[in-house]
């Protein structure tokens, strides 16, 4: 028997790349698990490893969530929220992932407060696109609570940034602008004074469908 001894960093890499794997095609969660914790015990001895460590912290957590394990992915995202406060992309991750963590779990009190950490961290740390989609949750959730008076303030700041946003995101978080602004009103009985609104949620429709197309056919043959 031959008996393979890889680097430390290439055997975290493996794991990382395994457990992604499994995690896609198999439904073994028990599996998933002992391969991250592995290799985030692993990433921790190597030190200076982020490359392995966070996108398997991220996995982690979807994992012990959809195990049911909230205590457990709270503590992995609450420690990988303080490591990162330097890493924009992977920190307003992290805070995606622990505001819809709170919401799944009913503390609607956490959810928000995480949801206005990553509006100003956002703000702070100049990343207006994660901020828009901070912003697009709280305004979905102030609606699915009847909050009216509050989804009105966030939408008029979300549609005025909206408007000056220019990114390639930027029509469907205004498709998801409109969409959310639209359930409201049907809520309230005031679809007439939304036509305009509508009449911009199909253009935009046609918009998104058009590129999907285009990129669908650009789009480089995976190899066998």
């Amino acid at each position: 028997t031959l008996a393979l001894s890889p680097p430390q960093r290439t055997h975290a890499r493996v794991l990382l790349q395994t457990s992604f794997l499994l995690y896609n095609y198999c439904n073994n969660s028990k599996e998933v698990c002992a391969y991250l914790e592995q290799c985030r015990v692993l990433c921790q001895s190597l030190g200076n490893i982020d490359q392995v460590k966070l996108p398997c912290l991220h996995l982690l957590a979807k994992v012990y969530l959809n195990a049911g394990n909230i205590q457990g992915a709270k503590q992995v995202l609450k420690a990988a929220r303080e490591e990162t406060e330097e890493n924009v992309f992977w920190h307003s991750t992290y805070l995606f992932q622990l505001a819809n963590l709170y919401r799944h779990s009913g503390d609607l009190i956490s959810f928000h407060a995480t949801l206005t950490r990553g509006v100003k961290y956002c703000e702070k740390n100049s990343a207006p696109a994660a901020q828009l989609y901070f912003m697009l949750m709280q305004f979905l959730q102030y609606n699915r609570e009847f909050k009216y008076k509050e989804a009105s303030v966030i939408s008029t700041d979300l549609f005025s940034r909206l408007e000056k946003f220019d990114h390639p995101s930027c029509t469907i978080l205004k498709a998801s602008h409109h969409t959310i602004s639209l359930l409201s009103a049907l809520q309230l009985g005031k679809i007439l004074t939304y036509k305009g609104q509508l009449k911009e949620l199909q253009v935009f429709a046609r918009e998104i469908s058009h590129s999907n197309i285009a990129e669908s056919e650009t789009r480089e043959p995976t190899p066998i």
